[in-house]
């Protein structure tokens, strides 16, 4: 997976345009979209979500970076 897939997933989740460096507190997701898009980006660790921050957080989780 890309940062680029990220990107377009978290715009299909939330229809907003992102960058890598787009504060995911800033999309207005409550706890349970915030969740859908989780799920929808991949299996990302329970530990790693309290250290997602950005959009880029997000790719380096999911892939494990």
């Amino acid at each position: 997976m890309t940062i680029i897939e990220v990107m377009e997933i978290v715009r299909a989740e939330t229809g907003e345009d992102v960058t890598p460096e787009t504060k995911l507190d800033s999309l207005g997701l409550d706890s349970l979209e915030f969740l859908d898009l989780l799920l929808a980006v991949g299996d990302i660790p329970d530990s790693l979500v309290p250290h997602l921050n950005t959009v880029n957080d997000l790719y380096l989780a999911a892939t494990g970076q």
